[in-house]
């Protein structure tokens, strides 16, 4: 008898154990939750009724749950409230990117502002040989250039700045040439462009003149431009151009520009009233014509015929007028270019001619070319330095991503007709590598 008592006991013990164990469990579980249950209720109850808890415990608890509800809705408020704002975040937060050719690309998330930040370096070893003169074998960095240009508050209003860190060559002792110690300014424009048909542009840039002006130093087949296209197209003036592009289903069938212009250079301020005036018109029948030499896609037949025209006043009663077309094309790997130049001056040489004709053909398509470069100027009368030269070159070029990273080697001779009535010629080779980012 003695026995069971105490077995009753124990057992007692240990269910008001359990029930304590449970009633803490539940607590905590209940603390968690939004709100009570019908269970959770009737569990208190039951926890209450079996003495395992007091009527004040009970309240306790219950009134804990209630409070454990309300922090975690409010919680769950504060989070949504948080996501929200990281959405929001993320979707104002400005995209970036990278572009072969293009650059850095940073635009906003409403695509109102973008700005493209690139450059160029090209690297130069050359040989020249000239007769009667010194010998000249050394590196150079021609063009060291940092771009930035995109578009801001609307994709109509278009901007570009582009220094020349190379800084302007100068004539230093013994007749070689060196980089100035400073940079020069070579782009800076504002342009609006509503569409392809028609932008206005204010500010300085590269002039739309001959079609090699046009594809620029950078996308050249060979190390550099014709030796004479300088005496005929004005280079980077300051001015306001209008300019376009209309006809086909791209409106990319007929291209032109007009343009009133100092005349003078780059970052040069008008110090007289006489201007320049330059225009351009350019027909593609066969599809569009890229601005770059070589033909890397192995398109089908390409066509582009160009015509320009500028004339300036040179405080005279005649101006300075000068006219020149160029035909292109492309085709299979194939490309062939050729322009032709004529320049009036009222003073000096009173008219000066130029041509020059270059092929060029992918044998490893679009990787590796071949191609030859004939050109002829002709300065009639000229009272001192050369009545004529020509110009015949070869080269060797390796695009591994085509203009933007590339290897040229070209060589050949540029033969001068001095007014002294002597000829001289200069042999050249030159190797050059050009990277752009």
């Amino acid at each position: 008898m003695h026995a069971c008592k105490i077995f009753r006991m124990k057992i007692a013990t240990m269910f008001q154990r359990s029930a304590l164990l449970l009633s803490c469990l539940f607590s905590m579980g209940i603390a968690l939750l939004p709100a009570q249950s019908t269970f959770e209720a009737r569990l208190l109850d039951l926890l209450r009724d079996k003495g395992v808890c007091t009527e004040a415990e009970v309240a306790s608890l219950r009134a804990e749950a209630k409070a454990a509800a309300t922090a975690r809705t409010d919680n769950e408020a504060v989070v949504a409230e948080l996501e929200a704002l990281t959405l929001r975040l993320q979707d104002a937060a400005p995209t970036t990117g990278y572009k072969q050719g293009g650059g850095f690309i940073f635009t906003t998330a409403d695509g109102k502002s973008r700005m493209m930040i690139g450059g160029r370096v090209q690297a130069r070893v050359t040989s020249s040989s000239p007769d009667g003169g010194t010998d000249q074998y050394g590196f150079s960095t021609p063009r060291v250039r940092l771009w930035l240009e995109g578009h801001m508050f609307d994709p109509a209003w278009r901007y570009k700045l582009q220094p020349e860190l190379a800084g302007p060559r100068v004539s230093v002792a013994g007749g070689a040439t060196s980089a100035a110690a400073f940079a020069s300014l070579l782009d800076a424009w504002i342009e609006w462009k509503p569409d392809t048909k028609f932008a206005l542009r204010f500010g300085q840039w590269e002039v739309h003149y001959s079609r090699q002006q046009i594809v620029g130093y950078a996308n050249q087949s060979f190390v550099d431009r014709w030796t004479s296209i300088g005496t005929f197209a004005p280079g980077y003036q300051t001015g306001v151009t209008a300019y376009g592009s209309l006809g086909g289903e791209k409106n990319d069938l007929v291209r032109w520009s007009l343009n009133a212009l100092n005349g003078k250079g780059p970052n040069i301020a008008n110090p007289d009233d006489t201007m320049m005036g330059l225009a351009r018109v350019s027909i593609d029948p066969l599809g569009p014509v890229s601005n770059f030499e070589g033909d890397f896609t192995g398109s089908e037949l390409r066509l582009q015929a160009g015509l320009n025209a500028w004339t300036m006043g040179a405080n005279t009663t005649e101006n300075i007028n000068c006219v020149g077309a160029d035909v292109t094309l492309l085709w299979n790997g194939l490309y062939l270019t050729t322009e032709a130049h004529r320049r009036d001056n009222p003073t000096g040489s009173p008219l000066q001619r130029g041509l020059f004709a270059q092929a060029g053909y992918f044998y490893v398509p679009g990787v590796a070319d071949v191609g030859v470069r004939y050109g002829n100027f002709e300065d009639y009368a000229a009272a001192s330095g050369s009545t004529r030269v020509t110009e015949t070159l070869a080269t060797l070029g390796w695009y591994p991503a085509k203009h933007d990273l590339k290897v040229q080697l070209d060589g050949g001779v540029v033969r001068r007709w001095l007014t002294t009535g002597s000829i001289t010629d200069e042999f050249r080779l030159r190797l050059q590598v050009q990277l752009a980012f």
